[in-house]
């Protein structure tokens, strides 16, 4: 069994080194070592502590931060550590997003509103069929969309070009799973939408959201949506092409942290053009408001934690 150190700091690493994730680790490796740089992992992991890397004969060194791996691999280099015992970037992140993603049990078909998503790279990896949604064939984040739903060079399934809440082209009960990732905060009436993705999900079908945790984006100026926010504005058939928000956004929107959003007038004016591009954040989502959405469509929650900088929701229906 390979043995390996586990080298992470600050809030990420606590975010995720969870005895979930420990006892999934454990089940492949021989954990020799943890480091902590910011020297604060709790005691509720009953596991060696470090402050310093032990040089352990034949011990790989896993680092958790994708975001500082380069900087961490040189100081780790510069302490004498080979460059061959420290695993590639992508070996965390990997890991731990097969263990939140229900791969062993996830099969059949599936579709995908608003990708595609590198976030669910590993589902498109075990070659299910996945379709796909996206309200234009020309949007921000894909450009001339065919008829072939693709993440990179793999061809997953069908690509729908169709809104969020209007799913009428597709049957009812016809997927497996669904997925969404960065998107239902995207759309003005989400519980409409929402309606629309449990009425397409087979029963015992399973939904994943990821909405962004606004702490790490441009909204953490922003108050939280409450649940019967987005319940009135489905009772009221809020549409698309709604503002209500926009002048909330505009005076709250950290810009600094929106590099494609420019200055404020030129964010502005994308914000008037929304139906076109999408790009607005009209509500501020959460684990509570996530939970209670679980309920409303009485749909059994399976996780609903926090994942990747995102508030993550897998329920069954």
């Amino acid at each position: 069994m390979k043995k390996l150190i586990l080298y992470g700091a600050g809030d990420m690493f606590l975010r995720c080194f969870n005895k979930y994730i420990y006892e999934r680790l454990k089940e492949r490796y021989a954990i020799v070592g943890v480091v902590d740089k910011s020297a604060v992992l709790k005691d509720n992991i009953l596991i060696p502590q470090y402050k310093t890397v032990p040089l352990i004969k034949d011990a790989f060194i896993c680092i958790t931060s994708v975001k500082y791996y380069d900087e961490i691999k040189y100081e780790l280099m510069m302490l004498g550590i080979d460059s061959n015992k420290i695993l590639d970037k992508s070996f965390w992140f990997d890991f731990y997003c097969r263990q939140y993603l229900l791969l062993d049990i996830l099969s059949g078909r599936g579709i995908e509103i608003g990708g595609p998503s590198d976030v669910f790279k590993q589902i498109y990896q075990k070659e299910l069929t996945c379709d796909g949604v996206n309200f234009s064939k020309n949007t921000v984040w894909g450009n001339n969309l065919h008829e072939t739903y693709k993440w990179g060079e793999t061809n997953l399934g069908r690509q729908f070009i169709a809104d969020g809440t209007d799913l009428s082209i597709i049957a009812d009960e016809t997927y497996d799973f669904l997925l969404s990732s960065n998107n239902l905060e995207h759309i003005a009436n989400p519980l409409k939408a929402l309606k629309e993705f449990y009425r397409i999900l087979k029963p015992g079908g399973f939904m994943y959201i990821l909405v962004p945790d606004k702490k790490y984006t441009f909204d953490h100026l922003r108050d939280y949506t409450a649940f019967e926010h987005i319940l009135e504005d489905y009772k009221e058939n809020t549409q698309e092409d709604d503002l209500t928000h926009m002048q909330e956004i505009v005076e709250k929107h950290d810009l600094e942290m929106d590099n494609l959003a420019g200055a404020q007038e030129q964010f502005k004016e994308r914000c008037l053009k929304n139906y076109e591009n999408r790009c607005m954040h009209h509500h501020v989502f959460n684990s509570e408001l996530l939970k209670k959405i679980a309920w409303y469509l009485e749909m059994k929650i399976i996780k609903n934690c926090e994942f990747n900088r995102n508030y993550f929701l897998i329920a069954q229906k």
